[in-house]
């Protein structure tokens, strides 16, 4: 090497790579070379990738989409190393290979080791599979609109036999495939884990029934009004009220940003105003259908369980105030889950050990006895288990996702079915994260599942557009369109997206910042697990 180039100084040279990089450091600035990178026999090096200010090349996008991933990566390893030392706890640190564990009996109900170690694994595959689930959804390379419609017409088709299943519940055999318990209380679960999950789930499909139902054209936008209409009715008897809270508020916003969209589109010189009677007409007839069939049923509404917890709720709030409604969870719930924080409050109890813990805080500080549940708010039971460095990762992790919805909306895909479409899945996220904030579905993977599932779709639905879409020029003058790279005489096939340039960086930064914060949690971790929550 230092024959090569002759230029080499012995004593300060690293490597090749390094004369490159000091070769464009003397011609250029630092600044230059971090926004512009190196070159190293004739590889372009990248240092940085910033925001795009347009979303015309598709590699930029893409990997500015890609920062919600890193906080991601940090809370799965946090909830790795959580759940093998909360296990390990409960075992009283019996050696891991082996055949048996001590029943150790963990709390005041009784619950024995084997318990709450089922409980510590299956809450931490409640986050992890999720996110493994975004990842694989994240990373598929050729992802059009095509696949995106066949993953919505999917979505549209298991939606049709849960809300089959719930009626067959509701008007023909309440006990099939539900529990005694939802049975008695006269909840419809459907295909779903609980009534809860069910109507949380509803909450979310509606605002996206309504836009497929509006973007959809011939027999799909037949078929996604007639769900919408159904999800609707249906709603009521799951007896969810965050769930029909949550359809409501996202139905309004979803409607709003339809509106706003198409009198801003109007205003446009070549704007059709025969366009926006187009999408607004089925937007009439679909409210039309649901509201009709509530009205004529209204009875059935009325005598719904959905419909008596929301005169229940307000009932206690008009005569004893909003302390004595949340009464459960304020009292409870939310009040075991800031005391488990304060007494444990960088790493929290450990994953899963929040339903275990809770009969023992109810007991010390003579609370009301009440099922065994989770804490009933997403950010508070991160808190609860794995302390302030989970819940400040958690709240980078939906920073991120908010930061990519709203920027779907200010930049909206090309196309006016698929701008509708966005809205719809947009509203759907907004949903489940308000129910979040008065539940948490640590035991319902349907409702991770389908939050990723969204967000997976607001990743890869602005990521590129379709083919014959102008999305950038490149230095030898073709154009890339789509995955190809067009010349006068004839398109030739190219990779335009290196898949050296799609893995997810991680910069020194991040390293070390993340090194140090898992490093600290494990440390305070193990030391509270032998000592004071052993």
């Amino acid at each position: 090497f230092q024959a090569e180039d002759g230029i080499r100084d012995v004593e300060r040279s690293r490597g090749l790579g390094d004369v490159y990089k000091r070769q464009e450091m003397d011609l250029h600035s630092s600044l230059y070379v971090i926004r512009h990178g190196f070159t190293d026999y004739g590889i372009r090096f990248k240092m940085a990738f910033f925001k795009p200010e347009t979303g015309l090349n598709p590699e930029t996008q893409e990997l500015y989409d890609k920062n919600i991933l890193k906080p991601i990566v940090l809370f799965s390893i946090l909830v790795v190393i959580s759940v093998l030392l909360t296990s390990w706890k409960y075992t009283n640190f019996f050696p891991i290979m082996d055949n048996n564990i001590y029943e150790l009996i963990t709390n005041v109900r009784g619950v024995s080791a084997g318990g709450a170690i089922m409980s510590s694994i299956f809450f931490a595959l409640n986050y992890l599979t999720g996110f493994a689930f975004l990842f694989i959804l994240t990373s598929i390379g050729d992802f059009n609109r095509f696949y995106i419609k066949k993953i919505l017409i999917i979505l549209l088709i298991s939606t049709s036999i849960a809300l089959a299943v719930g009626f067959y519940q509701h008007f023909v055999n309440i006990e099939f495939g539900n529990t005694p318990f939802r049975v008695n209380q006269s909840l419809i679960n459907s295909t779903f884990k609980d009534p809860l999950s069910f109507g949380g789930y509803l909450g979310a499909f509606i605002p996206i029934g309504l836009t497929l139902g509006i973007g959809f054209k011939g027999f799909f936008r037949f078929f996604s009004a007639i769900l919408f209409v159904c999800s609707s009715f249906l709603i009521f008897h799951s007896g969810s009220k965050s769930g029909l809270l949550s359809a409501i508020i996202s139905l309004i916003v979803a409607i709003l940003i339809i509106v706003t969209l198409g009198i801003s589109q109007g205003k446009e010189k070549n704007f059709s105003f025969i366009k926006i009677i187009k999408f607004l007409i089925p937007v009439i007839i679909i409210l039309g259908l649901a509201g009709g069939l509530i009205v004529k049923n209204r009875n059935i509404i009325k005598d719904s369980m959905g419909y008596k917890r929301i005169n229940i709720f307000m009932s206690l709030y008009n005569k004893k105030g909003l302390t004595k409604a949340l009464e459960t969870r304020l009292i409870n719930r939310w009040y075991v889950a800031s005391k488990m924080a304060r007494q444990h409050p960088l790493t929290g109890v450990g994953i899963g050990a929040f339903i275990i813990e809770l009969p023992n805080y109810e007991q010390i500080y003579k609370l009301k006895k009440r099922p065994t549940d989770s804490a009933e708010n997403y950010f508070l039971q991160v808190l609860s288990e794995l302390g302030i460095i989970g819940l400040i990762i958690s709240l980078w992790m939906f920073f991120e996702i908010f930061k990519l919805l709203f920027r779907r909306l200010k930049n909206p895909v090309k196309g006016d079915e698929w701008k509708i479409i966005q809205i719809g899945i947009a509203c759907g996220i907004l949903a489940i994260f308000l129910q979040y904030l008065v539940h948490t579905y640590i035991g319902s993977y349907e409702i991770k599942y389908t939050f990723w599932l969204l967000v997976g779709l607001l990743i890869v639905l602005g990521r590129r557009e379709e083919g014959g879409v102008v999305l950038g020029q490149r230095e030898d003058g073709g154009i890339v369109t789509g995955g190809r790279k067009e010349k006068k005489e004839g398109v030739e096939e190219v990779k335009d997206w290196k898949e050296s340039e799609k893995q997810l960086r991680f910069n020194r930064p991040y390293k070390l910042i993340g090194g140090s914060l898992i490093l600290l949690f494990t440390v305070v971790h193990l030391w509270n697990s032998t000592h004071s929550l052993s």
